[in-house]
């Protein structure tokens, strides 16, 4: 039988004819090729009688040729596989789809014409597809991928085969304790069953053999040893070989091993001479054990058996030791480089060094990490700069890059509040099913909550809202090398979305005319609520929706600014928090709508980020609103202090301000909901009905750092100069 390969050349277009009806029939000179399937069958019987395959090779066939009526076009490969989709089936799906041809039988020599003959290798034959590729099909594929070569099949097996494709690992820092060498070594040095290597023969390989773990051996029963005065292995009871083997092989590490080893192994000159000729022995050993703080002198086999050793170990061990029994530390590689150069590394941490940073925005906290400022989008544009920034002869790789960002702790991302710990905990099977699924419920219920609210605001009912702050934004942000070195100017835009009308609000601020501290955030609330609200919604109760950050909307400062205005206008005020990590709210459609208009864009200054905000949206009429605010805006509500917390609870193990899923401020007073579900309950604290006055936050701008002030004036450089009196106005921090 000739080879596939000479077969594949032959039946080509060259060796086709063609009828009156167009279609392409086999060359009848290379029927001498080929083998009628009945015959293959027949010889393949025997071995393929017991292999379920061959019910599948009979059932294919069969609508193969089922599927070619004489002087019709000869059914696809496509068409058989998809009839049979219900039905058992071996099929290797990405070769299938390659040996079928859609357009134009003149492209596939090995187009079916009708005939019942096939190519003689039926069990695994190839076709050609249009680029050339042999691709196994069928059968001899299916039992390749099922691994039945001999005409074997496992029980219970599905016969739907996927290719096998190579799994990369994921991208990161290696961990070379898991290294198959580095285990081996590991469980071989705590004396534990390992797999070592053996050389085969006087070549260069290798096989894998199985090592035993380390066991007590046979103590020394030598005659010789027991009469002898200058031995001691007799007085050795079994019970202390035990706990000298136990003592040595599990409280030890490997090199406290090797100097126990030589200070209990003498060494000497050679007493006796028993060759005439010089002998390759250059010393004497002479052996003992440490028994209840008593050295012992013992044989050669009681001291190996007993601390379970080989002699070529012991002898190695005693000859690189010195006459204190410290080993020496020598290299198995004295000549090997090391991977990277210090000097690299610290160019590395030069240069991160000069980047400037930002702490997080969401976790200040609970982490220690730093961020680089956003004007990177991936860690390949900071091994850009890297590249251009550094010295040719001081340059690393990327690997090598990340893994000294990683150990410096610095990253480009900033980790989003709304990434949920629990969800994430339960994925690495760290809660249970019952709190998890618990969590489900609360999230699902939350929305509902809103959804209701939302259509009781489109009703008028109510007055509904979502508010959030965006992340902060830099400024300026132009496309130049010195923006990536230089502190830049922080700006704040805090975000309150009417679920009614769609209208929009922004409050926005720099680091110069305000913080982030709450109250801010209740100046911008309290200002929403007297100049944002149409007059024929003044006295319907308000709603607002937001994140359980505590900063920002879950502190008593803000609970006792909007009691002493529910108070003052006798409207009742309501607060609901969503699930933390589950807080997605309309007013984050705002900020991804900001972040979109601001791509590519030239920010010089925080009114250029005020003019991206106004012409962000597009589609609806009424823009979006932006009240751009300066220090005296910002007032204080230290001084309104009718309560001094907003925790439900008293004592430990009661419900924390964390538990809060509402808060309702009316006249009467301040009630809570720890579940959507349940009653309004009045919180339990004492009100203290005589409070202070309002007052302004600030009386001047806030200064800003020193080193950002002159990183900004050197900026200007790069920005227009009608922008340069707004970073000259700025004030220094002394």
């Amino acid at each position: 039988m000739k080879s596939r390969t000479a077969l594949m050349l032959k039946m080509s277009l060259k060796g086709k004819q063609s009828d009156n009806t167009g279609r392409y029939d086999v060359d009848t000179n290379l029927e001498k090729d080929i083998v009628p399937i009945s015959e293959i069958l027949d010889r393949d019987e025997t071995r393929l009688q017991d292999c379920p395959v061959l019910s599948l090779v009979d059932h294919t066939l069969g609508h193969i040729e089922e599927g070619m009526p004489v002087g019709g076009e000869p059914t696809t490969v496509e068409q058989i596989v998809n009839k049979e989709a219900t039905s058992p089936t071996i099929l290797d799906q990405e070769e299938v789809s390659s040996c079928e041809s859609s357009s134009g039988l003149e492209d596939d020599p090995f187009q079916s014409s009708g005939s019942s003959y096939h190519p003689s290798d039926a069990e695994d034959y190839h076709m050609e597809n249009k680029n050339g590729k042999r691709k196994r099909c069928l059968i001899g594929a299916a039992k390749e991928s099922l691994g039945c070569g001999d005409g074997i099949i496992p029980d219970n097996t599905t016969y739907i085969v996927q290719k096998n494709k190579k799994i990369r690992a994921k991208k990161g820092q290696s961990d070379p304790t898991k290294w198959r060498r580095n285990t081996a070594k590991a469980l071989r040095k705590t004396g534990k069953e390992y797999e070592g290597k053996k050389k085969v023969g006087n070549g260069s390989k290798y096989e894998i053999v199985r090592r035993n773990s380390r066991k007590l051996g046979d103590r020394c029963n030598s005659s010789k040893c027991m009469q002898s005065t200058k031995r001691q292995c007799g007085k050795i009871t079994e019970e202390q070989r035990q706990e000298l083997f136990k003592k040595f092989w599990s409280e030890m590490d490997w090199n406290q091993r090797k100097t126990f080893v030589a200070t209990l192994v003498n060494k000497g000159p050679v007493g006796q001479q028993t060759t005439k000729t010089k002998s390759r022995r250059q010393l004497s050993l002479s052996y003992h054990l440490k028994i209840n703080d008593i050295i012992l002198p013992v044989c050669k086999k009681m001291f190996i058996n007993t601390l379970a050793l080989g002699e070529w170990s012991v002898l190695s061990w005693v000859k690189n030791s010195h006459s204190s029994g410290i080993i020496s530390q020598t290299s198995s590689f004295p000549n090997r480089k090391k991977a990277v150069n210090v000097q690299r590394r610290l160019a590395i941490k030069e240069f991160l060094e000069r980047l400037p940073k930002l702490p997080s925005h969401y976790c200040r906290s609970s982490t220690s990490k730093m961020y680089l400022e956003n004007v990177f989008n991936s860690y390949s544009e900071v091994y850009e700069l890297y590249l251009k920034e550094t010295d040719k002869e001081l340059v690393c790789s990327k690997p090598v890059f990340m893994s000294e960002m990683k150990l410096l702790n610095i990253d480009i991302f900033q980790p989003r509040k709304d990434q949920c710990d629990l969800c994430f905990s339960f994925k690495q099977g760290n809660v249970s099913s019952d709190i998890y699924q618990q969590h489900l419920i609360e999230k699902n219920r939350a929305r509902e909550e809103k959804s209701l609210d939302k259509e009781k605001a489109l009703a008028g009912e109510v007055c509904a809202y979502t508010m959030d702050v965006q992340a902060v934004q830099l400024v300026p942000f132009v496309l130049a090398g010195i923006i990536y070195f230089k502190q830049k100017l922080a700006c704040h835009n805090f975000t309150i979305y009417s679920l009614s009308d769609n209208k929009v609000v922004c409050y926005v601020w720099h680091e110069g005319e305000g913080g982030l501290d709450a109250n801010c955030f209740a100046s911008c609330l309290m200002d929403f609520l007297d100049t944002e609200i149409k007059e024929e919604d003044k006295q319907k109760p308000k709603i607002f929706y937001s994140d359980g950050c505590c900063a920002q909307n879950r502190n008593s400062l803000l609970s006792n600014a909007l009691f002493h205005y529910s108070k003052t206008k006798n409207v009742e005020i309501i607060q609901k928090y969503l699930v933390k990590g589950h807080s997605q709210m309309e007013c984050d459609s705002v900020h991804s709508t900001i972040e979109k208009a601001k791509k590519n864009r030239k920010i010089q200054s925080p009114s250029n980020y005020v003019d991206i905000i106004r012409q962000a949206r597009k589609r609806l009429k009424q823009p979006y609103k932006v009240k751009y605010v300066d220090f005296d805006f910002f007032k204080c509500y230290d001084e309104i202090k009718y309560i001094s917390s907003i925790r439900p609870g008293l004592k430990k193990g009661d419900p924390c301000v964390t538990d809060l899923r509402a808060l309702r401020y009316s006249a009467d007073g301040i009630s809570y909901k720890l579940n959507f579900d349940h009653e309004w309950i009045t919180l339990p604290k004492r009100v203290n009905w005589t409070v202070g006055a309002i007052k302004p936050l600030y009386d001047t701008p806030l200064p800003i750092k020193g080193d950002k002030y002159d990183h900004l004036q050197a900026l200007k450089k790069v920005i227009d100069k009608d922008y340069h009196g707004f970073y000259d106005s700025l004030r220094k921090l002394q």
